[in-house]
């Protein structure tokens, strides 16, 4: 136990050796910080060295540095809690007075130090912290109230994240004692000489904030129901708007940030009561808080954009568009201001668009930043604070008439300004002119979604390019060349081009400046060539330069790691790649070896370097689709790519562990078989997912899915590959973190290996129990099982029975659940009731929409068939009476016919829609979210898993370029005719049981007298659609 006085004097000491500039010294101080962390009164004693006025302020704010880091890894209420009941007592009675008197760095990490607390005691533990805030408000002395007004902000900024009725309750509480005293000290600073003193300016602030806490989204009750009360708020509010701030725009002036924060308190209320339309109490005080409020707010925030917006900051200037364009939902609100709407837009937002000094600095004294901040992955962060994306955004909601009040001419006005503009600035060499030439080729790339929907005025883009932009690639100013080449982009696939030479000289030029000698030029053309690309004249004008366009896409991919300019190289090898298979090696070495140099071998350096590593990852997937006509290039690729997958399925680059996964699809996709190097692949993968989360556990199926259908012998050929993949899906069963969809990973890989491996069965039939027994365990557990799970533990076992059902049968036998296994499936089967509000003539839930796979009522009509055809040649179990056989065929016939006629509708449907198209019977096969599939809720991984299996037996899945967006799988089974196989069972039993056969019949026709029709409709209706699809 430590003594707290000595205790605090030896770590004042510590903290001021901290900083001698003798080493040793240094040293023996950090031993004595570090081992304070153990010792009792650490807290309290960091606290007083923080809050005394006689210590050194870097000791204090080193002090308070501590103090913060002690509390954020302790909660004091815990019974091993080193801060005594004294102590907590102590600090919890002097800390908002100590916030007041303390140095402003000190006083930051102190408040860090009250948010833990209150975390900790408020309310319950601490009842007197709203008094006391409130008595060191009282008093007109501003240097005196701020730490008051900092913790109470610290005390209401909770509020932005509680809801329902403790919110309510909470804010009430807060609101009623001190919106009063707050806004009498808003109209006392607001009084004073705010541009001249930063300490008024700060205290304008944080009312703000607090406002903005306590009144989130819309007014709070105080304010609804005091009308006097919220006229004084929202004059002081609107009084801070209008104050005046220094001509320097700069982000970090106190001034400016008042204006953003009023902008933050006016949106969230405009947001609220114009664009949700509240119900009740709400909706009248909305009314009149936008007729005599948000009206005037909106017209001074109009006013300051065309007459100080561009001497603004930028953070507030975007605050202030944002708050205009919630308002003009309103209609009282766009009235009042559609007398200024031309104004705002040419004056206020057009300006904005412009080039400035800002940019040009930036521009030419570090290019790399100025591509990350506007074309990188900062760009989502520059997008909120950038006045031009707000501007953009402002004019395209007035442009687009969204609502029917809006003035249906102001397109063409606008439109008819910017050509003007264009017009008067042809002057090449004045920078001036160029900026406002940016500023209209800018406005109208902003506006492409609404001339979109405009397609005479679209039309006229084309000359509009010809005749203005196309100069502009010549321009001696690298901006305008950019700007140029953005904008083309932007319409290159909208356009028609009427005249094919418009789009050669817009797509040479666009080549060409990817050798410009400013590099944002050179990158923005290459980052816009994809766009240009989606052209489908554009094939014919790139084939012959094809390979000299690849290698200045590596050019620039080696001067800056940029995700977009690898997905331009994806795009080029995915429409050309075919042509490239005698290059593919070169290819994709030099893809693998762009990807360890932008990741530095795989370890992730940033967002960014991830992001260009992993499309790099998708280029070479890419590549290997685009040579998959050249078989010899397809199998040199996958062993080529062997030393990259396994690199990639290391625990340091998990980061790139799903892009693995997807590349290892691809490759055993495309290849004809798998080499047995390549099969050291597959345990890697299985290595891979001990450290994956559990998130990334349904990308696991598609590979493994593959590795198993492409080489069924070579899987079962080798026992260690049947036990890993047996400890997998245990794993997957067993674990608690995996949701129930993720689960029906291990069913559907289990359905896989009994389908594939059927003809390999001698060195697989000893594993087979292993399977039954985990999905028994899982069907017996007492976790949550979902229809879909349970669905697919059930299909596992029928699988089973199509596989060997004499050795399933004997094993449910074995176990006792034979009658309990079929009384679920019969349960799973069982028609639903019509519910009591059902309209007349609507048709109950047949099974393939109970079951949710056309798949797996195929497989009900193949396990029922394989076992009652047991029965024909010896004993079934007791379990199987001649009743529960007859209801066994009953259910084998349903199926089959669910199933023909949900086809043959669909076919049909299908056939009326586009009398044009054929509808492939495998295209309604597998999966998806309406067709089956794998039932996962992942775009990408279904994806890998459409269209049919390659052809002549190979298997893997199969992707097409003209179906991306179908969730379609196929199954060796699908080639199997189970209405045939049913029919020769019947056929088998009328010869050998007479008796049975007729009650089965009987049984049939009272479900349909013509269900027998049925099944020899399906039967040549299966044949036909089957030989279609070969």
């Amino acid at each position: 136990v430590h003594n707290n006085k000595m205790d605090t004097a030896k770590l004042h000491e510590a903290l001021l050796n901290s900083y001698n500039p003798d080493a040793t010294a240094r040293k023996q101080a950090e031993v004595v910080l570090d081992a304070s962390k153990q010792w009792p009164g650490a807290v309290r004693s960091y606290y007083d060295i923080a809050i005394t006025d006689g210590v050194d302020s870097g000791i204090r704010l080193a002090a308070a540095i501590r103090l913060k880091a002690l509390i954020s890894s302790d909660d004091w209420n815990e019974p091993n809690s080193k801060v005594s009941q004294d102590d907590r007592t102590y600090m919890k009675a002097t800390l908002v007075g100590q916030l007041c008197n303390c140095p402003k760095l000190v006083r930051k990490q102190l408040l860090e130090f009250l948010r833990y607390v209150m975390s900790y005691d408020f309310p319950d533990k601490w009842p007197s912290l709203a008094d006391e805030i409130l008595s060191h408000l009282k008093g007109n002395d501003v240097s005196k109230m701020d730490g008051a007004l900092f913790a109470l902000r610290k005390l209401v900024k909770r509020y932005q994240t509680i809801e329902g009725e403790r919110r309510k309750n909470e804010v009430d509480t807060m609101t009623n004692m001190f919106f009063e005293i707050l806004v009498q000290i808003f109209e006392h600073v607001n009084k004073l000489s705010p541009t001249q003193n930063d300490d008024v300016a700060t205290i304008q602030k944080l009312l703000l904030k607090i406002f903005y806490s306590t009144n989130y989204k819309k007014c709070c009750p105080l304010l609804m129901s005091n009308t006097n009360l919220l006229q004084r708020w929202m004059e002081c509010i609107l009084f801070t708007l209008k104050q005046p701030c220094e001509n320097n725009a700069n982000n970090d002036s106190v001034c400016w940030l008042t204006k953003k924060w009023v902008g933050h308190c006016i949106y969230a209320l405009l947001t609220y009561y114009t664009a949700q339309h509240p119900d009740g109490p709400n909706k009248e005080f909305g009314k009149s808080w936008v007729e005599h409020f948000g009206t005037h707010f909106c017209e001074v925030m109009m006013e300051m954009i065309v007459t100080t917006g561009r001497r603004m900051s930028a953070k507030a200037t975007c605050r202030l568009i944002a708050c205009i364009q919630s308002g003009v939902m309103s209609r009282k609100i766009y009235d009042k201001l559609s007398s200024n709407i031309d104004k705002v837009l040419t004056e206020g937002l057009f300006p904005l668009l412009a080039f400035n000094e800002d940019d040009m600095e930036l521009w030419e004294s570090n290019p790399q930043d100025y591509i990350r901040k506007y074309w990188g992955l900062d760009d989502l962060e520059t997008e909120y604070n950038d006045p031009k994306s707000h501007a953009l955004s402002l004019s395209h909601v007035l442009c687009l008439p969204t609502k029917k009040f809006f003035d249906q001419n102001l397109l063409t006005r606008y439109l008819n300004f910017i050509l003007t503009v264009l017009t008067k600035t042809q002057d090449r060499n004045n920078l001036d002119a160029m900026r406002s030439r940016y500023a209209a080729f800018t406005a109208i790339g902003g506006l492409r979604k609404v001339l979109k929907k405009k397609p005479q005025i679209l039309d006229s883009i084309e000359g509009l390019f010809a005749q203005h932009l196309m100069p502009d690639y010549e321009s001696r100013f690298g901006f305008v060349r950019a700007n140029a080449i953005h904008t083309a982009a932007y319409y290159a696939k909208m356009l028609t081009w009427k005249e094919p030479k418009h789009f050669q000289e817009i797509l040479n030029k666009n080549i060409q400046l990817m050798r410009d000698p400013d590099l944002p030029v050179r990158i923005k053309a290459g980052m816009s060539l994809r766009k240009v690309l989606a052209v489908p004249i554009a094939g014919d004008f790139i084939k012959p330069i094809l390979r000299e366009l690849i290698q200045a896409c590596f050019s620039l991919m080696n001067e800056i790691d940029s995700e977009d300019l690898v997905r331009t190289l994806e795009v080029i090898i995915d429409k050309f790649g075919a042509d490239l298979h005698t290059e593919a090696m070169d290819l994709c070495s030099a893809l693998v070896q762009h990807f360890l140099k932008s990741t530095k071998n795989g370890t992730v350096v940033d967002e960014e370097t991830t992001a260009a590593g992993s499309t790099c990852v998708h280029a070479i997937s890419a590549l290997i689709g685009a040579v998959r006509q050249h078989p010899e290039t397809v199998m040199a690729l996958q062993v080529a790519c062997i030393p990259l997958v396994t690199n990639l399925l290391k625990v340091e680059c998990s980061e790139f562990l799903e892009d693995s996964l997807r590349l290892i699809t691809i490759i055993i996709l495309y290849s004809r078989t798998i080499t047995p190097e390549f099969w050291q692949v597959y345990h890697s993968i299985f290595a891979a997912f001990e450290f994956s989360s559990e998130w990334a556990a349904k990308h696991f199926l598609a590979p493994i899915d593959n590795f198993i259908s492409k080489d069924p012998a070579a899987f079962v050929s080798d026992e260690n590959r049947i036990i890993v993949f047996m400890k997998f899906c245990k794993s997957i069963l067993e674990t608690k973190d995996i949701t129930n969809s993720q689960q029906m990973i291990a069913p559907k890989l289990i359905e896989v290996v009994l389908h594939y491996c059927k003809d390999h069965h001698a060195n697989l039939d000893r594993y087979i129990p292993g399977f039954y027994d985990m999905i028994l365990a899982r069907m017996n557990s007492q976790e949550e099982k979902g229809k879909v799970l349970q669905i697919g533990l059930c299909s596992t076992i029928l699988n089973g029975l199509w596989y060997n059902a004499s050795a399933t049968l004997q094993y449910l036998e074995s176990h006792g659940v034979t009658s309990a296994f079929f009384a679920v499936l019969f349960d799973l089967l069982r028609p639903e009731q019509a519910p009591s509000d059902a309209v007349e003539g609507e048709k109950p839930a047949c099974a393939y929409e109970k079951f949710g796979r056309l798949q797996d009522l195929k497989i009900i009509t193949l396990a029922v068939t394989e076992v009652l055809s047991l029965g024909l040649s010896g004993p079934l179990p007791a379990f199987f009476t001649p009743e529960i056989r007859q209801q066994l065929a009953i259910t084998a016939l349903m199926m089959d016919i669910n199933r023909y006629e949900y086809l043959k509708d669909a076919v049909e449907e299908s056939e009326e829609e586009d009398s044009d198209s054929e509808i492939n019977f495998m295209d309604l096969q597998g999966g998806g979210d309406e067709l089956g599939g794998f039932m996962l809720g992942d775009e990408d991984l279904q994806k890998l898993c459409n269209d049919a299996r390659l052809a002549e037996g190979d298997a893997g899945f199969l992707l097409d370029d003209d179906d991306d967006d179908d969730d379609i799988s196929w199954s060796v089974i699908d080639e199997i005719n189970q209405a045939q196989r049913l029919k020769s069972y019947l056929e088998a039993l009328q010869s050998c049981n007479a008796n049975a056969f007729q009650a089965f019949v009987a049984a049939a026709n009272q479900i349909n007298p013509q269900i027998i029709n049925t099944l020899n409709a399906s039967i040549a209706w299966n044949d036909e659609q089957c030989k279609k699809s070969r």
